[in-house]
């Protein structure tokens, strides 16, 4: 309720919080519960993952 009250008059503000919050999730999804992306030491695999995502959100834009 704080955060709702503090940040209804900054809505961009408030997208840019939640645009670094899905990315952080997206990334600990990636990471942890999607097995076969997990390698020893490697997160190359999920960064890569991360980034086609961004892309197919980028390209759902200009679309």
């Amino acid at each position: 309720m704080i955060g709702h009250f503090y940040l209804s008059d900054y809505p961009d503000l408030t997208a840019y919080l939640m645009v670094f919050a899905s990315g952080g999730i997206l990334y600990l999804l990636i990471q942890d519960i999607i097995p076969k992306s997990k390698l020893k030491n490697n997160y190359l695999s999920s960064l890569g993952a991360i980034l086609g995502f961004l892309v197919g959100i980028i390209g759902e834009k200009i679309i």
